[in-house]
């Protein structure tokens, strides 16, 4: 224990000539134990319940983010529904009760009355 003002040389002299006591008494001792204990009962008390509250915080803190997510979630999802469906317009091919065929059903050509198609083109030959 240093004292103010003194070097140790004066404060080992005066530890020697008994006119600094050298170790406090056992009962005041005992107080400062005391004292000591409570603070730190008190101490651990205080930092449990600062404990408590922080991740009382933390956990409102979170939930709230995760409603926030949900919500952007859902509403991107939408977004991307809505995009879909208006580029399904583009990129859609035909309906199938519109669709073309590639050949032309037999049914449906026309005939001339001597039995040829209408469409045929008169060949070069001469007639007999």
């Amino acid at each position: 224990m240093r004292l103010c003002g003194y070097t140790r040389r004066e404060e080992v002299k005066a530890m020697l000539g008994s006119l600094l006591p050298l170790e406090q008494s056992d009962e005041a001792a005992d107080e400062m134990d005391a004292a000591q204990v409570e603070t730190v009962m008190r101490s651990a008390a205080e930092v449990e319940a600062e404990r408590e509250a922080e991740l009382k915080v933390l956990l409102e803190k979170a939930r709230q983010r995760g409603i926030e997510t949900q919500a952007r979630l859902k509403y991107e999802e939408e977004q991307k529904l809505i995009h879909r469906q208006e580029m399904e317009k583009y990129y859609k091919g035909p309906s199938d009760d519109t669709s073309i065929p590639d050949a032309v059903p037999a049914d449906l050509v026309s005939k001339d009355g001597d039995g040829e198609d209408a469409d045929e083109k008169p060949k070069d030959t001469p007639d007999k």
